[in-house]
């Protein structure tokens, strides 16, 4: 069933062996983006880790990172 909510997930990928520095995308309508599982942590990220859009952040090296678009 469509009940008209939108939902959205950005999954960012580091496939290089070196650091790389990423800007979160600045779609309209998005306020940010909460971290939801980082390949490069031990354990999952602290639950609420929110970054705003646009932010900047660091990848390691072939590393994933899942967020969920907060509209």
């Amino acid at each position: 069933m469509n009940d008209g909510s939108k939902q959205g997930v950005l999954l960012t990928i580091n496939g290089t062996e070196a650091v790389k520095n990423v800007t979160l995308p600045r779609p309209n309508g998005v306020r940010g983006f909460e971290l939801l599982w980082d390949s490069a942590l031990e354990l999952p990220p602290r639950p609420g880790l929110t970054m705003a859009a646009g932010a900047k952040l660091r990848m390691v090296e072939t590393s994933m990172q899942l967020f969920a678009v907060q509209l």
